[in-house]
């Protein structure tokens, strides 16, 4: 596990230097979490797979600025 969290913070700082492919690999590594936790709450497939595109989409233009 502190492997992991060594791996995911040096990624991160990736990221913040403009690493796309950082950004892409935390993306990838959190989707599932993050669907499963909205589905959770929202208890529809195909509004928490809605919420989830979107919020994809935002961290994206976020990274983009």
């Amino acid at each position: 596990k502190i492997i992991m969290e060594k791996q995911t913070s040096s990624l991160i700082n990736q990221a913040l230097t403009g690493d796309q492919k950082a950004f892409s690999e935390i993306v990838n590594q959190y989707q599932e979490k993050i669907f499963n936790f909205v589905y959770r709450t929202v208890k529809e497939r195909e509004l928490a797979e809605d919420i989830t595109q979107e919020q994809e989409s935002h961290r994206t233009l976020l990274f983009c600025r």
